[in-house]
């Protein structure tokens, strides 16, 4: 027959039927005894008391070789102290160095002895000029007949030319400006620009134009650049020649004052034949 078991037992605990006595390991109950049904021996009494320890077993066998240990430090040690050995004598004489720069130099020397004078010269023809200092200095008559001048600016630049006679008497096939005389001078007012002089530095800016600039405009508007308004000058530069070009300019602007005053006109004759229907 079944044999119902308490439930939640803990290990060690014992349950008795009227046949066997059953004890509980964890896990399951397991029979421990039969129950005896007459009379006999009793059931067992308590444990007894523990025995004395029993003495020490004999030694057992020696244990393998232990692995390796960890490696030692690396950090070299401190130097020893010095040997007993003497210093050694000096050694070769090193090769010499190269040359170092050159001193300073030195103070000019005094002047020398005054040459022997050279023979006397022959007395040359002299025409009179004529030297302005204002800004610049202007030297006149260079060739002696008063056909030149040179300029210098105080900027560092030189201008040379030759007046012009205004005399009937030395001109020529004499005309009138033709219509693109305006256009030049409304092209030398558009090429006008502000530039210094390459070396020379004053701290000023001038204006002018620049002749390459100015040819290859004139030649862009179809004129022919045979006009007298520039020429080589020394190391083959080119010159301006602005007494020429101020010409066209003054009368492109005396063009544009005419322009002016005609429509001045005409807008003042509306007003008149509006106010005076």
């Amino acid at each position: 027959m079944a044999v119902s078991f308490p439930q939640d037992p803990s290990v060690g605990d014992r349950y008795q039927t009227s046949t066997f006595i059953y004890e509980w390991d964890g896990d399951k109950w397991f029979s421990v005894s039969a129950v005896s049904s007459g009379a006999g021996d009793g059931a067992p009494g308590p444990s007894g008391p523990p025995g004395p320890p029993g003495g020490d077993g004999p030694p057992g066998p020696p244990g393998g070789p232990g692995g390796d240990g960890p490696p030692g430090s690396s950090v070299p040690g401190p130097p020893g102290p010095p040997g007993p050995g003497s210093p050694g004598g000096p050694g070769p004489s090193g090769s010499p160095g190269g040359s170092g720069p050159p001193g300073p130099s030195g103070s000019p020397g005094g002047p020398g002895p005054s040459g022997p004078g050279g023979p006397t010269g022959q007395v040359g023809s002299q025409t009179p000029g004529s030297l302005t200092i204002n800004g610049g200095c202007r030297v006149t008559n260079l060739t002696g007949n008063g056909g030149r001048y040179a300029y210098l600016n105080s900027n560092g630049s030189v201008v040379s030319g030759a007046p012009t006679s205004s005399d009937s008497g030395i001109k020529t096939e004499v005309t009138v400006l033709p219509v693109t005389s305006t256009t030049i001078g409304q092209i030398a007012l558009d090429e006008l620009r502000f530039y210094e002089f390459i070396g020379v530095d004053t701290g000023a800016m001038n204006i002018g134009v620049i002749a390459q600039d100015l040819i290859s405009a004139i030649e862009s508007s179809g004129i022919s650049t045979d006009l007298g308004l520039i020429r080589n000058g020394p190391d083959d530069k080119l010159e301006v020649i602005y007494e020429q070009l101020n010409m066209y300019i003054s009368r492109y602007q005396q063009g544009f004052i005419s322009n002016l005053q005609s429509t001045i006109v005409g807008l003042q004759s509306s007003i008149h034949a509006l106010e005076n229907p």
